[in-house]
C-alpha cells in the first residue's frame, strides 16, 4: 500500500472516538491473553518484558498515544504509525499453546452502543490476538435482528488485512435481537469451512431474544456431532435463555471488573 494511503488510514482510525477508545483498552485484553494462553520458558509468569518500535495499535504505549490530543503532534504520530516507529509493549520467552479455531458473534443491537460495543470489540481483539500468536482461525459475526448479519472469516493462514480489521471494528448494526441467525452462521462455518473444524463459538449479548424448541434440537444435534462448545457473555444483563445453548454462560455486571469473566475466555 502506497505511504499516502497509509496515512490516510491512520487518519481514519485516529479521528474515530470509537476507534481510539477501542486502541486504549485492548492492550490490556491483548496482554491478559497473552498470558493465560501461553507458557513461559525463561520467566516465571508472563509480563511485559521490554519495549519495541511497532504499530501495533494493541500494545502502543499510553506516552505515543498522547500525541493524538494534541493537534501539534498529530501528524508525527501518524508518521511514527506509517514508519513503525510507535513504541509499544514486547512480550518475550513464550512457548504457544496451539488450540482449536475461534467463533466470535458480537451483538449489534441498538442496546449495545457505547462502551459496552468498545468493550466486546476490545474483548475480540484479545481472542484475535491468541489466534494470530497460535496460528489458529478465526472468524467474527456481528449480529443484529433476523435479517442483520455480517461475517468475516480468517483461516490460519490468512490473517485480516488492516482494512478488515478497521472494518471490523467500525462497523455496527445498531437495530434489534436475534440469537438464531448468528448461531446458525456460526455452525455453518464450523461445519463447511474446513479450516474452522474443531472451533468453539464466543457470544457476546447484552439481551434477550427466545429461540424456538426446533432451532434448539437441531442446534444440539449438530453441537454434538461436530463436538464444538458455546461460550457466552452475558454483559449487564441476566436471562436463562442462553443457558439453553450455551455450555458455559459468563455475567459481566459491571465493565470495570471484567478480570473474572476475561480470564475464562482466554483461556480457550
Amino acid at each position: 500500500m502506497p505511504v499516502e494511503e497509509k496515512i490516510k488510514l491512520a487518519e481514519r482510525i485516529m479521528s474515530s472516538s470509537k476507534l481510539k477508545r477501542i486502541a486504549e483498552i485492548a492492550g490490556r485484553f491483548q496482554r491478559l491473553a497473552l498470558h493465560k494462553q501461553e507458557t513461559k520458558i525463561k520467566h516465571g509468569r508472563d509480563e511485559v518484558v521490554d519495549t519495541e518500535l511497532g504499530n501495533d495499535l494493541a500494545r502502543v504505549v499510553p506516552s505515543e498515544l498522547a500525541y493524538l490530543t494534541n493537534p501539534a503532534t498529530k501528524l508525527l504520530f501518524y508518521k511514527k504509525f506509517v514508519e513503525k516507529e510507535l513504541l509499544q509493549y514486547k512480550l518475550v520467552g513464550t512457548e504457544k499453546q496451539a488450540k482449536g479455531p475461534i467463533v466470535a458473534c458480537i451483538d449489534n443491537s441498538g442496546s449495545m452502543k457505547g462502551e459496552r460495543e468498545i468493550w466486546s470489540k476490545a474483548a475480540m481483539l484479545g481472542l484475535l490476538t491468541i489466534a494470530q500468536k497460535q496460528k489458529r482461525s478465526f472468524a467474527v459475526i456481528h449480529f443484529g435482528s433476523h435479517d442483520e448479519l455480517k461475517k468475516w472469516s480468517f483461516p490460519k493462514n490468512k490473517p485480516p488485512t488492516f482494512e478488515e480489521m478497521v472494518e471490523i471494528l467500525e462497523f455496527f448494526f445498531g437495530g434489534g435481537t436475534d440469537f438464531e441467525t448468528p448461531l446458525r452462521a456460526a455452525v455453518e462455518c464450523i461445519k463447511t469451512e474446513k479450516h474452522f473444524k474443531n472451533a468453539d463459538i464466543i457470544f457476546i449479548t447484552d439481551g434477550e431474544c427466545d429461540v424456538s424448541d426446533s432451532f434448539l434440537e437441531q442446534f444440539r444435534k449438530e453441537k454434538k456431532d461436530l463436538e464444538f462448545q458455546v461460550y457466552t457473555i452475558l454483559v449487564a444483563y441476566h436471562t436463562d435463555v442462553v443457558k439453553k445453548f450455551s455450555d458455559v454462560v459468563l455475567y459481566l455486571d459491571d465493565l470495570e471488573h471484567d478480570e473474572e469473566v476475561l480470564d475464562t475466555i482466554y483461556q480457550i
